[in-house]
């Protein structure tokens, strides 16, 4: 997952990031409870952390912003100067949403946190 940013090819690009949102999110048919599912993807997101993900997916959202399909014509400059639409891609929703899990996760604190996920969540995902 962490070499994703490191891949040329665009198909391989786009395969990457939707299997991508099962870690941070959790499984919910893997587990026994909301509780359970919870702690898991908690957990998750740490590693996620930890193991230079938040970089990925940065470089992927730049990727995705500036992509040749979304540059490359006309109708694609026009949209890249007012916004990248997020009804344009489905793996810029898949980026952002697993973006948005990890910020979420980092920004609240969890009684159950460990010395490692209480620093983590001091540093952020800059450290890493």
């Amino acid at each position: 997952m962490t070499s994703v940013g490191e891949s040329h090819s665009e198909v391989e690009q786009s395969m990457i990031p939707p299997p991508s949102l099962l870690p941070p999110q959790g499984c919910w048919g893997e587990v026994q409870s909301d509780r359970e599912q919870g702690m898991w993807a908690r957990r998750n997101v740490f590693l996620l952390v930890q193991c230079g993900v938040w970089t990925s997916f940065l470089q992927l959202l730049h990727l995705e912003i500036d992509s040749p399909s979304n540059v490359g014509s006309a109708e694609g400059q026009r949209k890249l100067a007012v916004s990248a639409s997020l009804a344009d891609s489905a793996d810029l929703r898949v980026i952002l949403s697993v973006m948005y899990t990890i910020v979420e996760t980092l920004r609240v604190p969890c009684d159950e946190d460990n010395e490692a996920q209480t620093q983590t969540r001091c540093v952020g995902v800059f450290a890493y």
